[in-house]
């Protein structure tokens, strides 16, 4: 019986003990023997509360979702009431984060401290920001009264312009995807899609001018031997025209060039002709051109005539003549086809059967090896090869003429 009177006596302390940290209020314990002893806890119980409204238009925001936590848990959480207003009871003393959450709006963070006192809040959530910088993407300055119009998903549009800084700013944002475009005369329109997340977006746009100055410029080589070719003539044909020579370095200019389309050219005796076609953009332009040493095929009294699509003649590092194997053997009269698996030239001509094989020093003819003097090269997707060999095995005849430096190609009579 002494046993279960001292094992009620402990249960009813502890019973009692957990009570009073239930209701946060001192109490006193009394054992068997009936000595008393005081058990005091924190009895500091505090109330947050406050009201959650617009920042702009001081309206109360209804359904805002309010949590105060402790380090990184949740403690507690609640929503604002139609009026804005939102309460926490029995707080204890302590150091929270009150986060506040409500679309459109930006997130609310901050560290609250209850000592001693209920806390009152006054809260005023506001809106994102997108903002940015425009310069001139050719001249790296900023431009000033550049129209800028933001679009947003509901096809809501607000515009503004740039300041003397190239400064512009779109302010009481919600959250989604956006629109940013600019306008100003003399210069392309611009078009960029952002998407506000988390956090206000700041931008810079470099935008391109219509009206120059843009550059074109380059160097001229001979292809052969890689050396500048001076006085070639070139003109530049489009919405204006100029006409320039390279100096002895090989070197060219044309500033000031407007947007557009342009053709140019260069031009110089001895020399095939090369002609480009060029889209000007707002960006500078260099060029690196490269000619072929004009060499005239003349096949049958007829003179071949070649451009960049076929291929020019050109003397190769052998000292050896090199011709657009199809260009030519086609104006011949020859049928040309191309294994690309074997990487050979399949050439025939009254009966007479010619194969070609690239990076080869040797050609089958009629099935008997003939050595050539340089190897047949593939350049820029086209056949090169010395043309004596093959020509004479189709049973035509080849001729140099230096004097007119032409290569002559007859059939046999």
């Amino acid at each position: 019986m002494l046993k279960f009177k001292k094992f009620f006596s402990t249960a009813l302390m502890i019973m009692l003990i957990i009570s009073s940290f239930l209701i946060f209020q001192p109490i006193k314990v009394y054992s068997e023997e009936m000595v008393s002893y005081t058990v005091s806890f924190n009895t500091s119980a505090h109330t947050i509360s406050g009201y959650v409204k617009d920042k702009v238009t001081d309206d109360p925001i209804e359904n805002a979702k309010i949590m105060l936590n402790k380090s990184t848990r949740s403690f507690l959480d609640t929503k604002t009431d139609s009026k804005g207003y939102f309460k926490f009871e029995n707080v204890l003393e302590d150091t929270y984060i009150l986060k506040i959450e409500k679309e459109g709006y930006k997130e609310y963070d901050k560290t609250i401290k209850i000592d001693g006192n209920d806390l009152e809040l006054d809260v005023s959530m506001g809106f994102y920001t997108i903002s940015g910088y425009i310069t001139d993407k050719m001249l790296d300055e900023p431009i000033e009264n550049v129209k800028v119009k933001l679009n947003d998903s509901t096809k809501s549009s607000m515009e503004t312009e740039t300041d003397s800084k190239g400064y512009f700013e779109f302010k009481y944002l919600s959250q989604g995807s956006h629109t940013v475009k600019t306008e100003k005369e003399g210069y392309s329109n611009y078009e960029k899609k952002v998407k506000i997340d988390s956090e206000d977006v700041k931008l810079s746009l470099d935008i391109k001018s219509q009206m120059g100055p843009c550059i074109i410029s380059g160097y001229v080589k001979d292809e052969r031997t890689d050396i500048p070719v001076n006085n070639v003539m070139i003109r530049l044909d489009g919405s204006s025209n100029w006409v320039n020579e390279t100096d002895d370095n090989g070197y060219f200019k044309f500033e000031g060039v407007t947007e557009g389309v342009y053709g140019i050219k260069f031009e110089k005796e001895g020399y095939y002709a090369y002609i480009k076609s060029l889209n000007v953009s707002g960006d500078d332009t260099e060029l690196d051109v490269k000619l072929n040493s004009y060499i005239n095929v003349e096949i049958n009294n007829v003179n071949v005539e070649f451009d960049n699509l076929t291929g020019y003649p050109f003397i190769d590092e052998n000292d050896r003549t090199l011709v657009p194997l199809r260009k030519v053997l086609e104006s011949f009269g020859a049928q040309v086809q191309w294994d690309n698996d074997k990487k050979l030239v399949y050439v025939t001509k009254n009966n007479n059967t010619v194969y070609i094989p690239a990076n080869e020093s040797y050609i089958i003819v009629n099935d008997k090896k003939v050595a050539i003097d340089s190897k047949a090269i593939i350049k820029n997707e086209k056949t090169y090869c010395p043309i004596r060999a093959i020509v004479e095995g189709l049973g035509g005849a080849v001729i140099w003429d230096e004097e007119t430096n032409s290569i002559v190609i007859k059939d046999k009579e």
